[in-house]
């Protein structure tokens, strides 16, 4: 059974090969993303594990995970895979023309055509939902907790890491323009991982984490 840290990376790898597959097979509501996401997602997988030498994707290591999103991101249908969407696409348009072409555009029939397609288009403004926002606060707490190793005994770890907390928490704000991460578009998640996996403390965190370094917690001996 996957623990938790296993469980967060496959859902990160997971949401990462769904955009993937999205962006190269016309958006999650075409033909070709119906007919050919598990084709394309089982040479994602086999890809990615290849790449990283692992056997299942959440056995990726932590520190990993911001390399395997942007390999994800950067592998590309096959050529049967491309030479079938295009196929099918081209397929699918002809018949939906040769199914509106002659209808009216004043009937009740076509009114309710455009409705039902309008009413189905996905809304690129939506937040991300609870399981991003979970795989977004993991990574947050795996980037300040890397910049922390040296002073995870210190008495002022807590304090450190307080610090280190509101300053993500500010550097992130401004730079996808919310106040918390459960507003964030659900279009900007990889964005959004990709700049927590980059993040670093400000000159100034990073040289009091240096300063506070030498102050470790005595540890009580029995005797």
């Amino acid at each position: 059974m996957r623990n938790a840290n296993r469980n967060n990376i496959a859902r990160i790898i997971d949401r990462t090969v769904y955009t993937a597959i999205k962006n190269n097979l016309g958006g999650e509501n075409s033909l070709s993303f119906r007919l050919l996401s598990d084709a394309f997602s089982e040479k994602i997988n086999t890809a990615v594990c290849n790449e990283f030498g692992v056997t299942d994707t959440a056995n990726i290591p932590k520190e990993s995970v911001i390399e395997a999103i942007i390999f994800v991101l950067s592998v590309k249908p096959s050529e049967d895979i491309i030479q079938l969407s295009k196929k099918f696409e081209n397929e699918f348009q002809e018949f939906i023309y040769h199914f509106v072409e002659d209808m009216p555009k004043d009937t009740p029939a076509y009114q309710q055509l455009i409705n039902d397609y309008i009413a189905n288009l996905p809304d690129s403004t939506s937040a991300i939902d609870d399981n991003d926002i979970g795989c977004l606060e993991s990574e947050m707490e795996r980037a300040i907790e890397a910049y922390l190793y040296s002073v995870r005994h210190s008495k002022f770890y807590k304090y450190l890491y307080s610090l280190c907390t509101d300053e993500l928490d500010e550097d992130f704000s401004k730079e996808f323009c919310v106040d918390n991460i459960s507003e964030l578009p659900a279009e900007k998640f990889i964005e959004a991982m990709q700049f927590v996996g980059e993040w670093t403390p400000s000159y100034e965190t990073l040289c009091k984490i240096s300063e506070l370094e030498p102050y470790k917690i005595k540890v009580k001996t029995a005797k």
